[in-house]
């Protein structure tokens, strides 16, 4: 029987090369979009537990299509509750992103949630998708190799203070930069392009560079997206699924539709 290899340590392995990631975030109910996105050629889709309405059934269905179109599947998880993060992990997530962290031991308790007694209190199972289905040992499957790639959302300035702490906690992949909610907190909602908010990344990169650790952040579109990358980004997460098909519908209706 050929070896099984986690879906995480591939993940790890693309962003060990120094390429950029570029991938957006999934909010619509069809695994065939995810498919689509990676046939595209994106590296990454990201589940949108956070601010969507999808459930754990079909965001395993997702999962399955991420797969078919060679990409790969992170969940932003709505919380850091130890159940939310265990469905995650079986559904055969690469990856966590962990909304609104401020501290290193708020990334600890999801650590708790990811790992086996006695650093953890996760449960025993092997029987879900992740772990092809009791195929994979459980020594391996609960192995660092098996470790999902997790990424702390730093969406606030006191996350910025905290960048150098939350970034030394051992597990911690890279981290990525919520510029709407540090929108919200600079005072200007949704202007994610406003010249504070710029500040605000160019600090928080910074400082994730001095910890010698991979930072990410969301772009608004190309030229967005560009501008971060000239800074550094690794890790694009570009628009979501739902602003991408509408973006894309309105480009279609001004051109075609007449004067």
């Amino acid at each position: 029987m050929a070896p099984v290899e986690s879906l995480a340590s591939r993940l790890r392995a693309a962003l060990a090369t120094g390429r950029p990631l570029v991938g957006t975030l999934v909010k619509l109910a069809s695994p065939a979009v995810a498919e689509i996105l990676g046939v595209a050629g994106f590296d990454f889709v990201v589940v949108d537990f956070e601010h969507g309405g999808l459930g754990y059934d079909l965001a395993e269905d997702i999962a399955r299509a991420a797969d078919a179109g060679g990409c790969a599947l992170l969940v932003r998880l709505s919380g850091a509750g130890a159940a939310e993060i265990g469905h995650a992990l079986e559904l055969g997530a690469a990856g966590l992103h962990c909304p609104h962290i401020e501290s290193a031991a708020e990334m600890e308790q999801i650590l708790r949630a990811i790992h086996l007694p006695p650093r953890g209190e996760r449960g025993f199972s092997l029987s879900n998708r992740a772990a092809r289905f009791g195929r994979v040992p459980g020594a391996l499957y609960y192995s660092a190799a098996w470790r999902p790639v997790l990424v702390p959302q730093i969406e606030s300035l006191a996350a910025i203070q905290a960048l150098p702490a939350i970034a030394a906690v051992n597990g911690v992949d890279l981290v990525f930069l919520g510029r709407g909610d540090l929108s919200a907190a600079l005072g200007t909602p949704g202007e994610i392009g406003d010249a504070r908010v710029w500040e605000a990344v160019a600090e928080a990169a910074a400082q994730a560079e001095r910890a010698g650790i991979p930072w990410g952040a969301f772009a608004g579109g190309i030229e967005d997206g560009r501008r971060l990358l000239q800074m550094g980004c690794r890790y694009l997460v570009v628009e979501t699924d739902v602003t991408l098909l509408r973006g894309m519908a309105e480009q279609v209706v001004r051109g075609l539709r007449p004067a």
